[in-house]
């Protein structure tokens, strides 16, 4: 069956279980939904094609309506994690937070235990032992979310936003100290000066390429040093990017809001960092870094290219809002502010039940780790250590 239907709790649920049947209905209602890129179609078929596929998630796509009109739409995918079924957002480990589609008005008045009761309905027909949605913000347009259920967690790390002005010069004087201002211009210019400097937003295909190369490649190198997951280091993962960044000849549905844009500071002939950025709405999304170390990684390069890239959102009279995503780094304190994810979790099963209390007890020894600065700083100087024993 390619999808199943059922009513419940005044709204009339519809779950697709192939993309290709329900990529007509999702693109259409992406139209007049509120949610972030994570759950529209192209950013996860794009997921699925290179990544969910080969790994057996299972899709189930819900579209609920209420008197005939759309609700929300909430893209799944149905898993394995050690001999238990597990509903999760599909894609959601490459996602830096997930809200679901909406409709406004429906956002607003839905509560907690109506989502529950219609999901708990879900978790039944996909066959699932237990539901975990990830990095739900717990605050979105301005209302505590709907999908924090009874039984959550605090995800270990916050994600990043701010707001952003039409005058850069002010918003950089206001966010950073005289001191912290001169000598970031400062390490700007020293990168100036060695020579062929440039920040760019890649347009064509060759610095697209060239662009994700340095991307993968500063990033392993990274992963390598330190023993910190890039999160992108697997092919399939690289697929996806390349994918989202439209390199593909056999794209699926980008939109303008799902593609991937490519920015680089090159200096001394040599791209020294990237980012990935996207663009939806009034939010510029800056969604992936990464810095070459060698001889100017003193310079703070990925530093000074989010600088760059946050002048050319302030004269973008489109873009109000800076998601610096996930993660709690130095860099990003200055241009935006901690806001708090949760995880959310229903066991529809005893095999689910067991599992979801040993995802808390996983999600709160990270927690304890990443609030522990002393815990975390011992963790960071481990990993070397740690990926040299394993080989």
């Amino acid at each position: 069956m390619s999808r199943s239907a059922f009513t419940t709790e005044g709204f009339d649920v519809t779950i697709y279980r192939a993309l290709e049947k329900a990529a007509p209905a999702w693109l259409s209602l992406e139209e007049q939904a509120d949610g972030l890129t994570y759950q529209r179609f192209g950013w996860f078929e794009a997921w699925h094609t290179a990544v969910g596929r080969d790994r057996q998630i299972e899709p189930v796509l819900v579209i609920a309506r209420q008197n005939n009109t759309f609700a929300f739409a909430l893209p799944l995918g149905l898993e394995h994690r050690r001999g238990c079924r597990v509903l999760t957002f599909l894609g959601q480990e490459n996602a830096n937070q997930n809200t679901g589609l909406w409709n406004p008005d429906c956002y607003a008045a839905i509560s907690s235990d109506t989502l529950t009761a219609i999901l708990e309905e879900v978790c039944h027909l996909a066959g699932a032992d237990l539901l975990h949605l990830a990095n739900i913000p717990q605050t979105w347009n301005d209302r505590p979310s709907p999908l924090l259920l009874k039984e959550r967690t605090e995800s270990p790390s916050p994600f990043f936003v701010g707001r952003l002005t039409n005058d850069f010069d002010s918003l950089f004087r206001s966010n950073f100290s005289k001191k912290s201002a001169k000598l970031l211009i400062r390490k700007q210019r020293k990168l100036e000066a060695a020579g062929n400097f440039r920040v760019f937003r890649a347009e064509t295909e060759e610095d697209i390429r060239r662009g994700l190369e340095a991307f993968f490649a500063q990033r392993a190198k990274r992963e390598a040093e330190a023993g910190i997951p890039s999160g992108f280091s697997s092919p399939k993962k690289r697929r996806f990017l390349e994918r989202l960044a439209g390199l593909h000849p056999d794209n699926g549905p980008l939109t303008a809001d799902t593609q991937i844009a490519v920015w680089a500071l090159e200096a001394g002939d040599a791209i020294r960092a990237t980012y990935l950025t996207l663009h939806q709405g009034s939010r510029l999304i800056c969604y992936s870094t990464s810095i070459s170390h060698d001889d100017l990684v003193n310079q703070s390069p990925g530093v000074v290219l989010l600088k760059n890239i946050i002048a050319a959102a302030c004269a973008d009279p489109r873009i109000d809002i800076l998601d610096l995503g996930l993660g709690d780094e130095a860099y990003k304190h200055p241009w935006s502010e901690p806001q708090p994810l949760s995880d959310s979790f229903f066991a529809v099963t005893a095999k689910g039940w067991m599992n979801l209390q040993a995802n808390k007890a996983k999600q709160f020894a990270k927690a304890k780790i990443r609030n522990s600065r002393t815990l975390w700083q011992l963790v960071r100087k481990l990993r070397p250590f740690v990926r040299k024993l394993g080989g």
